[in-house]
Order: C-alpha cells, then structure tokens, then sequence
C-alpha cells in the first residue's frame, strides 16, 4: 500500500521540476530571441546608416563634377567671346 501511495506523489513531484525547468528553459529561449533581435535591429541600422552614408557622399561627389562643369563652361564661354571680341577690334 505504500508503494501505491509513493507512485503518485513521485510523479507529481516529477511533474512539477519538468514544469519549472519548462518554464526556465522558455524563459531562456525568450531572452535569446529578444537578443537576436536586438542584434539584427542593430546591425540593420548600422548598414542603414552606412548606406545613407554612401549615398551623400556620391550625390556630394556629383554636385561637385555638375558645379565644375559649369565653371568649365563658363570659362570656354568666356575666352570664346573674348577671342570674337578681339577678332571683331582687328
């Protein structure tokens, strides 16, 4: 009889440490999880910035080719005209 009565409360004794360990190990795997996100958060606004980064440094670079070939045009303009004006004075 006192092994009939032993059967079921082992089991239930049982049941309870594999229902914390459950509960533990979930717990952990929450935290992983809430770990890899924040890693992927942060390496995706690391590439977002650099991105963001490399595009201002190539629109930069393309006003700066747009602004000296305005000067460059302006100064063929310039010598063009001034050449006619001396042509015109001969």
């Amino acid at each position: 009889m006192k092994r009939t009565m032993l059967l079921p409360i082992a089991a239930a004794v049982s049941m309870t440490g594999l229902a914390a360990c459950s509960e533990n190990a979930q717990e952990q795997t929450e935290q992983a999880a809430d770990a890899v996100g924040q890693d992927i958060e942060t390496t995706t606004e690391g590439a977002a910035g650099e991105a963001g980064e490399a595009f201002d440094d190539a629109g930069a670079a393309i006003d700066e080719g747009v602004d000296e070939t305005g000067a460059a045009i302006d100064n063929g303009m310039n010598e063009a005209g001034s050449e006619l004006q001396e042509e015109a004075n001969d």
